[in-house]
């Protein structure tokens, strides 16, 4: 037997707590165990035959909030939503800012009825109010009603889900959906430097505000599906919406940034296609599909896709089953997708798997002059000192040796020369006594 979800109007059925399409919380029976995901917490007195009297209860309890004054400060105007977490309203703020208007969100009973869950969710709460982007719903307020009720305030966004969006119009166009998903992924790096995990990231969780090229994203409720996590075994089990949801989310184990890039790529995956990767009436359903394999790849369903080269691998690693394989953080797949967007990718790559080259940097300004450190500077210096002093050395020596051997040379020219002198003029007196003629005698 199936029924309408109140919240997106798809068929699911009655033993079911959550619906699959967009997470609502429904108050079914529950899931198989042992290995398989649970099925969320139930509701009270959740069994399958008290479903349609506790949605019915639901909204008349939003009806009830109409016009009232909710915490002494908030007149609540008008119903914005009905979500698994909780019921969405217009309020105009009575006290303090006179007039200013804000959302806000009130938590179903069960959510509060215990101490420790309450505590639990006020400390988030205060933690994800620290959190400025200007892509995130900023938190304004925290508490709790007259009637026990948690609630926070956040900004009024006046805009269209997302959800609403893909539903309207079937596929966005890559350049679009690139775009939009690249802001979300700006919100989650302030998130996780805070070290918050969305946890239930989904189409509906994007609000989309303007249009064209002065459109801009909201991401809304973070750290909510952490601050609802109970470690009560009645209401133990996963938080989140199940097509959005990766492997490690359904079994219960160990979450990490790459669990709320999984949902990323689940939502890149459903702009481009306008259809989710897997499908299931039941969140065991869509375990299930999931478990089987991969999904449709991307270019199939989008045949565009491929003018955007290396876009269909992006979506295809946000979506590793294996949390391993995914992107590690929201910068690595923002730089990624970036270098798509830009033509930064090869359009000659291969298809699966690809090495996703980092992203062109701006160039780099030229380097400094290097400034040598003072130890180099009088190494340097003495050793300029002692090869001038060698140098001179060098010199002396040969100027010296020089010197000598002039020295020696001037001596033996001497020597010779006065040698040579005396044997000149012997040779000459003998010469001359031979040759010259004696005295005139006087004829006989």
């Amino acid at each position: 037997m199936t029924q309408p979800c109140p919240e997106c109007g798809q068929p699911v059925r009655a033993d079911q707590p959550l619906c699959a399409h967009c997470g609502r919380q429904l108050g079914g029976a529950g899931a198989p165990r042992g290995g398989e995901p649970s099925s969320g917490g139930r509701s009270a007195g959740g069994s399958p035959g008290d479903d349609a009297s506790s949605i019915r209860r639901d909204k008349e309890r939003d009806l009830a909030f109409l016009g009232k004054i909710v915490a002494g400060k908030y007149r609540v105007l008008k119903v914005l939503g009905q979500g698994g977490f909780g019921s969405v309203f217009l309020v105009e703020v009575v006290e303090g800012i006179v007039g200013d208007r804000l959302a806000i969100k009130i938590l179903p009973q069960e959510f509060g009825s215990r101490l420790h869950l309450q505590e639990q969710f006020l400390n988030e709460i205060r933690v994800a109010m620290r959190m400025v982007n200007k892509y995130i719903v900023q938190i304004r307020d925290v508490g709790v009603t007259e009637e026990g009720l948690l609630y926070y305030t956040m900004d009024y966004v006046p805009g269209k889900t997302l959800s609403q969006i893909i539903r309207e119009e079937g596929r966005i166009a890559p350049q679009r959906a690139i775009r939009i998903v690249m802001r979300v992924l700006n919100a989650l790096m302030t998130a996780h430097s805070a070290r918050i995990i969305h946890r239930d990231l989904k189409p509906a969780n994007v609000m989309i505000l303007g249009s064209g090229p002065r459109e801009t994203v909201r991401v809304l409720d973070f750290g909510i599906a952490r601050a609802l996590v109970s470690e009560d075994r009645e209401t133990k089990g996963f938080t989140g919406s199940p097509f959005y949801m990766p492997p490690e989310q359904f079994l219960g184990t160990e979450l990490g940034f790459y669990t709320d890039l999984y949902s990323v790529g689940v939502i890149l995956y459903e702009c481009l296609t306008g259809e989710k990767p897997y499908r299931g009436s039941t969140p065991q359903d869509v375990y299930n599909s999931l478990k089987s394999g991969p999904p449709t790849p991307v270019e199939e369903l989008a045949p565009e896709v491929r003018n955007f080269p290396g876009l269909a691998e992006v979506v295809a690693r946000a979506m590793e089953r294996n949390p391993e394989k995914r992107f590690q953080t929201a910068k690595e797949f923002f730089e990624v997708l970036h270098a798509v967007r830009s033509g930064e990718i090869d359009a000659d790559t291969p298809t699966r798997p690809i090495a996703f080259p980092t992203p062109a940097k701006a160039a780099k300004p030229p380097a400094a002059p290097r400034i040598p450190k003072r130890r180099t500077v009088e190494k340097a210096k003495r050793t300029s000192r002692q090869s001038t002093l060698i140098t001179i050395i060098i010199l002396l020596g040969v100027i010296a040796l020089a010197a000598i051997l002039a020295s020696e040379f001037l001596g033996k020219y001497r020597e010779e020369n006065r040698e040579g002198g005396g044997k000149t003029a012997e040779t000459s007196s003998a010469k001359g006594g031979l040759s010259q003629p004696g005295p005139t005698q006087p004829a006989p």
